[in-house]
């Protein structure tokens, strides 16, 4: 038979229903655009994949309306589409996740106010400035938005503002879990979902969706670990690293658990790492992912059972107007006001997380997860990176090496500052610049390798 090609390979996932994970379409020979194939998981192996060709019911039959006719032609469509689908739906991607909108009260429209608690017909009464209407509606089998209406003074004589914040996981919006991950040709479905969702909670928005102020947001990354690495080995090894004078380290999850938790955080952003499916198994106000359904649960119980896989996630938080636009000056956009429609930039997550991940990991703290170890080895790499160095300093940094990955930089600290009363921590730790001076990535253990690459835009 002639040979036969397949490109322009697309995939839509959508939310799973009976083992429906997805359509794909293609082009064949380039001359033939196929579209509506569906991708159904195999009932014995959800891992596989098969496809489902499209067609059309007459009368009590239904009738296909295309199919490869000759089996070499059905395996070679099978086989491509396959690979593809693999590795989009398990591979890792960077994605948007939660948004929280600014609308206008001018721009919304409360139709159900009873969804609303206190109810919202009092939003215009006397007394209600400062008090948080909250609308929280839930179904079992279907994921919702949180709003908030807060009446403001706008100051004296000057009357009250009373603007929605929504705040909402977008790939949970369209696909009831956040595990599968956002692509770019979503964004149209995003704006029908949104505004559906809160025709059913009770408000009509009148205006453009994508024209809305986005006051904060999410982005993230789930990592699908390789055999043998662990999210709360991994999450106990970077327990180990230095802390930005910016940020809190908020271990409390992690030192109350088994290390399923880290983050960095501040009331601005914070960089939060923990393991994505031991957290689905925490109630729900122990969970770092607070804002889970019963849909999302079930697909990673069925994807960890059928894997044996571990997945450790990575999120930035933006939550001040001030830092968004700070941190999208150091990627070189200049934006006064953040529009949803500009979130929908594949780049600008994959920067944001690359950031976050170089600057407070890689950046001041990679010689802790160096595998070298052995003294001479150090001594030849000082040497070559510090050629006028003294022999004492040579023997200081191998002995701040050696305490440092057995301790962590944080209880380094406290033995420095409260039992050897030293006082400049800030110039003690210059050290630590010339360990990582002379450690390469490619010096650093397979896991810490791994999510360097999975996190890097570049690559």
């Amino acid at each position: 038979m002639n040979q036969i090609t397949i490109s322009e390979i697309q995939i839509i996932p959508v939310k799973p229903k009976n083992g429906l994970v997805a359509f794909v379409s293609f082009i064949i020979n380039e001359s033939f655009f196929v579209s509506s194939v569906a991708v159904y998981t195999k009932l014995n192996n959800p891992d596989q994949y098969r496809l489902v060709y499209p067609s059309k019911q007459i009368g009590n039959k239904d009738t296909s309306l295309l199919y490869p006719i000759k089996k070499e032609a059905g395996a070679i469509l099978k086989n491509r589409s396959r690979s593809n689908i693999t590795n989009f739906l398990k591979n890792v991607m960077n994605m948007l996740d939660t948004v929280i909108l600014k609308v206008a009260e001018n721009d919304y429209k409360i139709t159900k106010p009873d969804f609303f608690k206190p109810n919202a017909s009092k939003l215009y009464e006397h007394g209600f400035v400062g008090t948080s209407f909250k609308n929280n509606y839930k179904t079992a089998d279907k994921y919702y938005p949180r709003i908030t209406i807060t009446p403001r003074s706008r100051g004296k004589g000057l009357g009250t503002k009373r603007d929605l914040k929504i705040e909402f996981s977008v790939p949970k919006l369209i696909y009831g879990n956040n595990l599968q991950e956002l692509t770019i040709f979503d964004e149209k479905f995003v704006y029908q979902f949104l505004y559906q969702s809160l025709l059913e909670m009770g408000v009509e928005i009148k205006s453009d969706l994508a024209k809305f102020e986005v006051s904060g947001f999410d982005t993230s990354k789930n990592i699908f670990l390789s055999k043998g690495c662990f999210s709360f080995q991994i999450i106990e090894e970077l327990n180990k690293c230095t802390l930005d004078r910016r940020l809190d380290l908020d271990n409390k999850e992690y030192r109350e658990s088994t290390g399923t938790t880290l983050q960095f955080y501040s009331k601005a952003h914070s960089f939060v790492i923990y393991d994505k499916l031991a957290d689905l198994n925490k109630p729900n106000k122990r969970a770092t992912n607070k804002d889970r359904n019963e849909l999302q649960k079930d697909l990673f119980t069925k994807y960890s059972d059928s894997q044996k896989q571990e997945i450790i996630r990575f999120e930035v938080r933006l939550r001040s107007r001030a830092k968004v636009r700070q941190l999208l000056g150091t990627f070189g956009y200049k934006i006064d006001t953040l529009y949803f429609e500009n979130l929908f930039n594949e780049l600008l997550w994959k920067k944001i997380l690359n950031y976050y991940w170089q600057s407070l990991i890689v950046d001041k703290n990679r010689f802790l997860f160096s595998k070298v170890n052995k003294t001479d080895l150090l001594v030849d790499k000082i040497l070559k990176n510090n050629p006028e160095i003294k022999d004492n300093k040579v023997f200081q940094l191998i002995g701040i090496n050696t305490l440092a990955k057995e301790k962590g930089l944080p209880e380094l600290r406290k033995i420095y500052e409260k039992k050897l009363n030293g006082k400049n921590w800030s110039r003690f730790s210059k050290d630590f610049e010339k360990l990582n001076k002379i450690t390469e990535i490619q010096d650093c253990f397979g896991w810490f390798e791994e999510i360097d690459k999975a996190l890097r835009f570049d690559k």
